[in-house]
């Protein structure tokens, strides 16, 4: 294939991803969007055009057992997937990708990401767990929503840690790797 033909391929796919795809996770055959971009890049590269002036894309480590990644909806201007748990509820934890976040009422602490400002507002703590984290960076932010119900409560560290960002400049060096090898063949 050319190199012309892949552009208009990755073209078209992002620009029907764009225009309001909301699906589970398997419809569209995409893959979690992976901290690893050695795996699979194409839900991270799909998320990262969601926020063009995001530096930082929300994505998915290895996921615990119990924890599964359920759905993902990908909008001009916001992007989001959820994770479900046997134990936590199907919308356990969902995560955004925006622009902005008002962090009026919410108090910062140490981000456990770097490049970061991160700011929690706990909503409830009885009989289950919700609550709203955000990182705010240079062109964007992500927000955690935590909604866990009683049996899961326990399991906000766990779930948390199955997520994180990675740099812009780390998924723009993935899709030129990848664009490199395809326009070899």
């Amino acid at each position: 294939m050319t190199r012309t033909n892949w552009r208009l391929l990755y073209g078209a796919v992002v620009a029907l991803l764009l225009t309001g795809a909301a699906c589970g996770a398997g419809e569209l055959g995409l893959n979690p969007p992976k901290c690893d971009t050695r795996e699979s890049i194409g839900a991270v590269v799909i998320e990262a055009q969601s926020v063009p002036t995001a530096t930082r894309v929300p994505c998915v480590h290895d996921l615990p057992t119990g924890i599964r990644f359920t759905s993902v909806r990908i909008n001009s201007g916001q992007s989001e997937f959820v994770l479900g748990s046997d134990r936590a509820g199907t919308r356990a934890l969902v995560v955004r990708l925006r622009l902005m976040f008002d962090t009026a009422g919410a108090t910062e602490i140490v981000s456990d990401q770097d490049g970061t400002r991160r700011f929690e507002r706990i909503h409830s703590v009885s009989p289950g767990f919700t609550a709203t984290r955000s990182y705010t960076f240079a062109g964007g932010c992500i927000t955690y929503e935590f909604r866990l119900n009683a049996a899961g409560r326990p399991l906000v560290n766990e779930i948390s840690l199955a997520v994180g960002s990675i740099p812009r400049s780390q998924v723009a060096a993935a899709v030129t790797r990848l664009y490199h090898r395809h326009a070899e063949l």
